[in-house]
């Protein structure tokens, strides 16, 4: 299935991994209670995974030095809002005869829709230095938001394949 880091796992610590062929890659659940990221990924690569390379609801993760790559929904698929920080990161994917590579690489909302008339929504900080995202799909990046609450999202010195970045944040 992957690793699944629950509610209440906190400093976190992978370097050097290889996951591949899982259901998600990493799964991370809810905010720390200390402040702490609930991950910290280095030097790791995530591949072949039938959903999401990394699924994160309302978490921290500080990635660096990472390669994401052929997941069949998001490389990223990061809900309800978070603290996040990828620094020298790429995340890849194309068509092939095994993956249908149809969604973007990167999915990030501050909400979380829990039924067809209720949202929650949580602030979302969201930061790229030096990093690659880019795909077989004219659009890779996808970004979605409720107004009302806090969502820094910020690319610095990256490799992006979108047509409309500006018009979604």
């Amino acid at each position: 299935g992957g690793i699944y880091l629950l509610r209440g796992s906190e400093d976190n610590y992978i370097n050097g991994a290889i996951i591949k062929n899982a259901t998600v890659g990493v799964r991370i659940d809810s905010l720390p209670a200390n402040g702490n990221p609930n991950l910290i990924l280095e030097n790791s690569v995530i591949h072949n995974t039938f959903d999401s390379g990394i699924l994160s609801i309302t978490a921290i993760i500080a990635a660096s030095n990472c390669l994401i790559y052929d997941c069949g929904r998001n490389n990223l698929q990061l809900l309800y809002g978070g603290i996040y920080n990828f620094l020298n990161c790429t995340f890849y994917n194309r068509t092939s005869l095994v993956l249908d590579h149809e969604n973007p690489i990167l999915f990030a909302t501050n909400y979380l829709a829990v039924s067809q008339t209720e949202i929650l929504a949580a602030p979302l900080q969201l930061n790229f230095v030096n990093t690659i995202i880019y795909g077989s799909e004219d659009e890779e990046i996808g970004l979605d938001k409720v107004e009302e609450v806090a969502h820094d999202v910020t690319f610095q010195h990256c490799l992006l394949k979108t047509l409309k970045l500006k018009a979604l944040f």
